[in-house]
């Protein structure tokens, strides 16, 4: 089961467990930078390691969480765009691999997502040259769905 989502203000990410040193820095220095970057109101990052009973996510679990609930969009960006490159940093050895962000998306907005005849997908891919992909069943013991980057 995965951590509730706390508030509609709230967006949640999957990572690949190899790059979440890279995503908090040294001494949390990347995530201090990331929240000095949202505005007056602030915002919460937090890279869950446990599940919601207390328990520490299996050693082989590719992903992990991690959630930003911000105050509003421009703060949002502002966050993705300073941790962008760290999602990325371990992708880096690697030129041949693709590159990606799968976000977290309550089950009943992949529809808004997608849009009427996968038009608002067309527009992503056209908008951030890439391929977008919505998968069509929710995680495990949770009410979201990964969309693909």
């Amino acid at each position: 089961m995965l951590p509730k989502r706390p508030s509609p203000t709230c967006y949640r990410f999957l990572v690949l467990s190899k790059k979440t040193k890279a995503i908090i820095g040294t001494k949390g220095i990347h995530i201090k930078k990331a929240k000095q970057l949202c505005s007056k109101r602030g915002c919460k990052i937090t890279l869950f390691t446990t599940l919601p009973d207390g328990t520490e996510f299996p050693s082989n679990a590719s992903d992990r969480v991690l959630q930003i609930d911000v105050a509003s969009l421009e703060d949002l960006v502002a966050v993705i765009g300073y941790l962008m490159p760290f999602f990325q940093k371990a992708a880096e050895t690697d030129e041949n691999q693709l590159k990606h962000v799968k976000v977290l998306v309550p089950d009943f907005v992949c529809s808004t997502v997608i849009g009427e005849r996968g038009e608002n997908i067309h527009q992503m891919e056209k908008d951030f040259n890439s391929r977008v992909h919505v998968f069509n069943t929710s995680l495990p013991g949770s009410s979201e769905n990964v969309v693909k980057v």
